[in-house]
């Protein structure tokens, strides 16, 4: 019963990401890791909202064969990350797949200048 309301849930927030693209596609991190992320249907826009330099930051999406992308960020900077350039081994998504992908579950984990490494799950 649980498998089947699951089901229910990705299909109809799949259905509901369709009609209206702009619902929840602004993600907040928690305060001691302060990045904005925008889902778009092009790919994502991340903002470091602090005034730490992550020079080596990660972001996975989807739940099952994940793709991934890795960057930089300066103190406030942004960065959009196209959904071609994340992959995995069989690749980079095909088209209409990473807004899919992001739309399920995005990691973001980034390293700082000090070496502590900050982890946010959306």
């Amino acid at each position: 019963m649980l498998a089947g309301a699951a089901v229910a849930w990705v299909q109809a927030s799949s259905l509901l990401y369709r009609v209206a693209p702009t619902f929840r596609a602004v993600k907040q991190g928690p305060p001691g890791f302060p990045l904005t992320v925008s889902i778009d249907q092009a790919g994502l826009g991340v903002r470091n909202n602090s005034e730490e330099r992550w020079p080596a930051c990660r972001i996975d999406i989807g739940t099952r064969r994940s793709f991934e992308s890795s960057f930089e960020l300066e103190p406030h900077g942004r960065v959009a990350l196209p959904y071609l350039l994340f992959s995995n081994s069989n690749g980079a998504p095909a088209p209409g797949e990473g807004y899919i992908r992001a739309r399920e579950l995005m990691m973001v984990r980034c390293l700082d200048d000090s070496g502590r490494t900050h982890l946010t799950a959306f």
